[in-house]
């Protein structure tokens, strides 16, 4: 968003995946799909597209994938912030076991209380993923949805704070 806030084209590539176990073939896979995709984009850009949001699902067989454009669903994090406060003097725990955590695969990130003694806070990244997945199922559509069904997709994007057209006239208190 921020190159295209300044004018440039500019493109967001995210590789979706359930697991922390990467099979170099599928991702090779998935770089090459993508490099191509890219190269598509660039020499046919239209003039109302600021950024396009591409979102590559890593499983087998992505080479082979339907392409298509799609809606951005609208996620929330329902359970909670991306991140979670440590505990002082935590260390980093297992980066396996997190991520197995925050993919909503064993239960969910403890919560910790707050101390007003503290003078710094240490803050992790921890999003509940399994909030993004039930909403992208929930949809029956859009970005979400057809990553989940193994499809890439193709999210057209304006980068700008737009209003909503149909707010209009006074308000009175």
């Amino acid at each position: 968003m921020e190159g295209a806030t300044l004018g440039k084209k500019s493109i967001a590539l995210s590789y979706a995946f359930d697991s922390r176990e990467h099979d170099p073939e599928i991702i090779a896979a998935a770089s090459k799909v993508s490099t191509r995709l890219v190269e598509k984009l660039m020499k046919e850009w239209p003039e109302d597209v600021h950024v396009y949001s591409i979102n590559v699902p890593l499983k087998k067989g992505v080479e082979n994938q339907l392409i298509t454009y799609a809606e951005m669903i609208q996620n929330k994090w329902t359970s909670g912030s991306t991140f979670t406060v440590l505990p002082e003097n935590t260390s980093n725990a297992d980066p396996d076991a997190e991520e197995v955590k925050i993919r909503g695969n064993n239960g969910s990130v403890d919560t910790v209380e707050k101390s007003a003694r503290r003078e710094h806070v240490t803050f992790k990244w921890a999003p509940q993923f399994a909030d993004v997945k039930a909403a992208s199922e929930a949809a029956g559509k859009g970005d979400g949805w057809h990553v989940l069904q193994g499809h890439i997709t193709v999210t057209p994007l304006r980068a700008n704070f737009w209003h909503l057209p149909h707010y209009t006239g006074e308000i009175k208190l």
